[in-house]
């Protein structure tokens, strides 16, 4: 995804106009991007998780919401609400949300962060805004590994890496 041409060559007929343009700017800045067959969102993967990004109906903006890669047990649950809530009382753009533990997700509990980005015709401000939901969503997605450690990269942890 090196830059806009190879991308541009890629985008589907008909995708709104503001869809295409993030797509674009997504590729420029070196994220995956997928778009789904509608044509109505683009998808982001980053490191720690994924960003759906969606016009809003009758609104200048496009919505985003984000699913951190990893979930809590449900047995968990609370800690995940409490996190959430920690975030939201220092964070005044995104909020975190917890899912209730999903049985199709063998009772994960997965964690959300959801904004919104104005749209601007101006590509140095609509550009600052998308880097500014990316930096947010990747400062909260390690600020909750942080809080909340993967055992697999704990070197001590009973799944850590042995030397």
């Amino acid at each position: 995804m090196g830059g806009s041409p190879a991308l541009n060559e890629k985008l589907p007929a008909g995708l709104p106009t503001s869809l295409a343009r993030l797509a674009r700017m997504l590729g420029q800045r070196g994220v995956p991007v997928f778009i789904d067959a509608e044509g109505e969102s683009v998808l982001a993967t980053l490191l720690e998780g994924e960003v759906l990004y969606t016009l809003t109906a009758g609104l200048d903006s496009i919505s985003f919401r984000s699913l951190w890669s990893r979930g809590f047990s449900s047995a968990r649950y609370r800690d995940a609400v409490n996190v959430c809530n920690e975030w939201n009382s220092v964070a005044a753009w995104t909020k975190a949300y917890a899912s209730e533990p999903s049985a199709e997700e063998d009772r994960a509990v997965r964690v959300f962060s959801v904004g919104q980005i104005m749209w601007d015709e101006r590509e140095d401000v609509f550009g600052a805004r998308l880097d500014d939901s990316l930096n947010t969503i990747q400062v909260f997605y390690a600020w909750l590994g942080e809080q909340y450690p993967d055992p697999i990269r704990i070197p001590s942890g009973p799944y850590g890496k042995r030397g």
